[in-house]
């Protein structure tokens, strides 16, 4: 290696490495094919590999077997990825942060995401996704929308500016923008329409295609 100041501790561990600086990489194959990654932390088997291009990577954490693996990684920054196969998604965005088994972004070039849960996912930009399966069956774009709970925003199909809190509130997602619901199960059926806004247990819980309602209080909209 022809960087400085690098620990490197495990079989083939940080073995592709060039001209990189300040980098940890403890564990079989962790930063395995990084060459000019530098100020990076990853630990765990193939942890932080990107075995075909991973290139320029600044400060970057990555702990957990498998956590912020991607064979086309390059240049990605400013990323943390805690957990077995957490934020394997990324190759090319930047401050993303995955916590959590699975846990992961939806695009290659997904930015500014916070995923926490069991295989809980964001879409492309400025998402959060915090819980069991939060926002995991979703496709498609869909940017600034936050999902809290189990299953919260699960199917999510494009729709931007949601917010689904509560265990399935939201969950089949939707393409409509503008939704929001406050409770479990709150908008769980929604997969159009936009500017719906239901607060309280079940809260407009047969919605499916609607746009511009609101319902108040446990049960309202049934």
């Amino acid at each position: 290696s022809g960087g400085n100041y690098n620990t490197v501790v495990g079989e083939v561990a940080g073995e592709a490495l060039t001209t990189g600086d300040k980098n940890a990489y403890i564990g079989a194959y962790a930063g395995n094919g990084n060459t000019t990654d530098s100020y990076n932390a990853y630990i765990g088997y193939y942890a932080g590999s990107a075995t075909s291009a991973g290139n320029g990577g600044w400060r970057n954490v990555a702990v957990g077997s498998g956590a912020f693996n991607n064979y086309n990684r390059a240049n990605v920054d400013y990323s943390v990825a805690i957990g077995y196969n957490a934020l394997t998604g990324s190759s090319s965005g930047d401050y993303n942060t995955a916590v959590g088994a699975n846990s992961n972004v939806y695009y290659s070039n997904s930015t500014r995401n916070t995923s926490i849960g069991y295989s809980a996912k964001t879409g492309y930009q400025q998402n959060v996704s915090v819980g069991y399966h939060a926002g995991y069956s979703m496709y498609g774009q869909s940017d600034y929308c936050n999902f809290v709970g189990a299953w919260a925003g699960y199917d999510m199909d494009g729709g931007d500016y949601c917010n689904f809190f509560g265990g399935a509130a939201g969950y089949a997602g939707g393409s409509g923008s503008y939704n929001n619901g406050f409770g479990n199960y709150a908008l769980s059926s929604l997969t159009s329409g936009g500017y719906n806004s239901g607060v309280g247990h079940y809260s407009l819980h047969k919605v499916t295609s609607g746009a511009n309602n609101v319902g108040v209080g446990n049960y309202s909209g049934q």
